[in-house]
């Protein structure tokens, strides 16, 4: 499989790593929620998208992280941003 090169790596860094430390990376992919403990993931936020993916894997690792570039038509200005982030 492809993925079996970076998943070596990745285990070889896990295995020194301090036991009080996670190893994230950004985005998420479905290969790797086997080798990282968090996602740093702005994927969705937008209105309209379902969060499949966090669904799915949100009790195999974490996922952390917002979008500050408003690109979507629900969060396109500052106000907005903010009444996203209390809810």
């Amino acid at each position: 499989m492809w993925t079996e090169g970076y998943w070596a790596l990745v285990d070889s860094i896990r295995k020194t790593k301090p036991a009080d430390c996670m190893l994230t990376t950004e985005c998420n992919a479905e290969p790797y929620t086997q080798v990282f403990d968090g996602y740093l993931t702005w994927h969705w936020q937008c209105d309209g998208q379902v969060p499949v993916f966090p669904a799915v894997y949100g009790g195999a690792i974490q996922m952390f992280g917002r979008a500050y570039r408003f690109r979507c038509r629900a969060v396109r200005s500052p106000r907005r941003l903010a009444d996203v982030q209390a809810d």
